[in-house]
């Protein structure tokens, strides 16, 4: 019994490991530095495109990007429109992508997490502004 309650517990610290693995991994050895946005053009009242930049520290791969609109604990997720052309390139250069936002809430209350995939064992997070 005792035997199974360790390996439960061992079981247990494994997944709560990796659920937050990627996010302290970020904050001690981040992908990307100095982001800024460079361009924000509001398309209508809803919508805003952005552009930025950003200095990349280490060598990763980009899984995906997630922007959120709220404070850090009662966020929405939102949807990000790829422009065509648009991604996370090397050269240091994100965008430009459509949020459903407009530049005060942009500016004030949202936020985007890049997952980089830097090895097999978790994605690495990465929170932009």
């Amino acid at each position: 019994m005792t035997r199974l309650l360790s390996v439960t517990a061992l079981a247990w610290f494994v997944l709560f490991l990796h659920s937050i693995a990627g996010v302290l991994e970020g904050a001690i050895l981040p992908v990307l530095a100095r982001m800024e946005l460079s361009e924000i053009v509001e398309i209508d009242e809803t919508h805003v495109q952005v552009q930025g930049r950003s200095r990349r520290l280490r060598s990763c791969a980009v899984d995906r990007i997630e922007w959120y609109l709220g404070a850090p604990r009662a966020r929405a997720l939102v949807d990000v429109i790829f422009v065509d052309g648009s991604g996370i390139a090397a050269e240091d250069i994100f965008g430009p992508f459509v949020l459903p936002m407009n530049d005060t809430q942009l500016r004030n209350r949202s936020h985007a997490v890049i997952f980089h995939r830097c090895h097999r064992f978790w994605l690495t997070q990465t929170r932009l502004f």
